[in-house]
């Protein structure tokens, strides 16, 4: 957390809250936190009680994201956390993957929006055949390659 937008968060929070964050990812059966899955964690300030973390990429690196589905992911994990969890009421979400991940906001902007019709609107995917699952999966991110 020491770069661009979590540099931010750990300059307003607190650095400590990074130490506590990787204090509970190493406790982890898996031993990190997987794209796809997100911490709820207590930051003690009054106008930002919870920060809800979920990783866009599994070590930082700035090739392969932009052509990926993380987004989508991501978004999807912090909005079950935020569901599962009865004290958040409202979330604030940066562009996910859009910096060090170079994904193009529309890109992003669109992942965050299917994940959050699927988790908020309840309009959950249901592929007849593999085909349609590729299909949808290409419409999330049409730059993602399916096939190399």
């Amino acid at each position: 957390m020491n770069g661009g937008l979590d540099y931010a968060i750990s300059e307003r929070l607190g650095w400590d809250l990074e130490i506590e964050l990787q204090r509970r990812i190493k406790a982890l059966p898996e031993g990190e936190l997987l794209i796809g899955t997100a911490l709820v964690i207590e930051t003690g300030d009054n106008t930002i009680p919870f920060l809800i973390s979920a990783p866009t990429m599994r070590v930082p690196t700035n090739f392969n994201i932009e052509t990926s589905v993380n987004a989508y992911l991501a978004m999807k994990a912090v909005l079950i956390q935020a569901r599962q969890h009865a004290d958040i009421h409202s979330i604030a979400i940066s562009g996910l993957c859009t910096g060090v991940g170079r994904m193009k906001p529309i890109i992003s902007a669109r992942q965050m929006w299917y994940a959050f019709q699927e988790i908020e609107l309840g309009e959950k995917q249901d592929f007849s055949t593999f085909g349609a699952a590729q299909k949808y999966h290409r419409h999330i991110n049409p730059e993602g390659k399916l096939w190399h």
